[in-house]
């Protein structure tokens, strides 16, 4: 099986390649004055000139996407070195060890209850591309 790096670098040149390919278009936006965010248009498409990617802004595309992306990629680093310790030192396994054993009976309810808690973090304060930091504590 091919690493990742190379399924995402696999990807990146075919989306470079189809910017020569996909007829280039847009669509007209207005700002939400309640939420204070753009909204598309509906049925405002228009056809605009067709800007290809070439290979040197294929690759500062990729930095301008970590950079853009910094604030998640370095969070799911952290979240997943803190499982990694976590798992590495067994203090994970007692803990879900100690977590089945209180919930003697009702094991089922552990699952619901995680996503209930997750769910609650994306729809209280926004945590959505945050919670998938904890997507190995749910895998373990």
């Amino acid at each position: 099986m091919p690493h990742s790096y190379v399924f995402m670098g696999i990807i990146i040149i075919l989306t470079t390649i189809m910017t020569y390919v996909i007829p280039a278009g847009e669509f007209d936006r207005v700002e939400d004055e309640a939420t204070n965010r753009m909204l598309v248009v509906p049925g405002s498409y228009q056809s605009v000139e067709q800007n290809p990617v070439g290979i040197f802004d294929m690759f500062i595309s990729i930095q301008k996407g970590m950079i853009n992306g910094a604030e998640i990629i370095f969070y799911l680093f952290f979240a997943y070195g803190f499982i990694f310790i976590l798992t590495k030192t067994g203090v994970f396994n007692s803990g879900i060890g100690a977590l089945v054993r209180k919930m003697k009976g009702r094991e089922g309810l552990i699952i619901p209850a995680f996503m209930f808690v997750f769910g609650a973090m994306g729809a209280g304060f926004g945590m959505y591309e945050e919670s998938y930091g904890y997507i190995p504590i749910m895998m373990r």
